[in-house]
């Protein structure tokens, strides 16, 4: 029992990290599509 309750922390404990490190690289990609996406409407807006 205490083997099982040490591995389910620890597998929420690496689920949340990689939760973390997941939710940041949802942010920069959304980021960088908004950049992009305003450097196209940009480049339209002058041509």
């Amino acid at each position: 029992m205490e083997l099982i309750k040490a591995f389910l922390t620890n597998f929420w404990i690496l689920t949340n990290d990689m939760a973390i490190y997941i939710l940041i690289g949802v942010l920069f990609a959304g980021g960088f599509l908004l950049w992009r996406d305003h450097a196209w409407t940009d480049a339209l807006l002058s041509a």
